[in-house]
């Protein structure tokens, strides 16, 4: 089981936001979101993401999914770069494993190269269809788990059996484990194996 968090923008549905936000956040909400990115440097982040762990290992996680991790890319208003967002993941993960628990690199498939180690496997929504998964071979070489979810249009999903075929070819030569899902996520899913 793997268990979601932001590890990167302070989200409204955090139980830990007041805590987080203003005090460690950029100015700059996230277009469309009543969010804010979070300062990776500030030692409020990084606790609250103690606190996540705890909280993660308490559910019965066996691992979790931190995601937003891309911040520097993103007009944040904060000095975040790429050095220092592979500091703070690599940060998280000996956290995570010194909380028992594997971790999963998401939203940074650019930063396989920095945090291929660090990591236990990675997590990708729709990398097929974008032509981005060749960027987690690093992983799938390690011997690691790639999760890949291949998001399908809910008209499409009656010729779910007809359009997997290529794309669990694709993904099956990527060494990665393919699951359709629709865009909500939601109970329905069609695996490639």
């Amino acid at each position: 089981v793997l268990c979601w968090f932001s590890a990167g923008i302070s989200t409204w549905g955090e139980p830990d936001r007041d805590v987080v936000n203003p005090a460690a956040t950029g100015p700059e909400i996230v277009p469309g979101q009543p969010e804010r990115w979070m300062d990776l440097d500030s030692p409020i982040v990084r606790d609250a993401m103690i606190v996540r762990l705890d909280q993660a290992r308490a559910l019965g996680c066996d691992g979790v999914e931190p995601s937003d991790i891309d911040g520097y890319l993103a007009d944040s208003g904060l000095a975040l770069t790429r050095a220092g967002t592979v500091d703070f993941v690599t940060w998280l993960a000996d956290e995570a494993h010194a909380h028992g628990l594997a971790i999963a690199l998401h939203d940074g498939n650019e930063l396989v190269g920095e945090l291929g180690d660090a990591v236990d496997l990675a997590l990708d929504y729709g990398c097929l269809a974008s032509g981005t998964c060749a960027s987690l071979a690093p992983i799938s070489d390690a011997g690691k788990l790639v999760l890949h979810a291949e998001i399908v249009a809910p008209e499409k999903v009656g010729d779910i059996a007809t359009l997997a075929i290529e794309v669990c070819s694709t993904s099956a030569m990527l060494s990665l484990v393919t699951v359709f899902k629709k865009p909500d996520l939601g109970g329905w899913s069609y695996p490639c194996d």
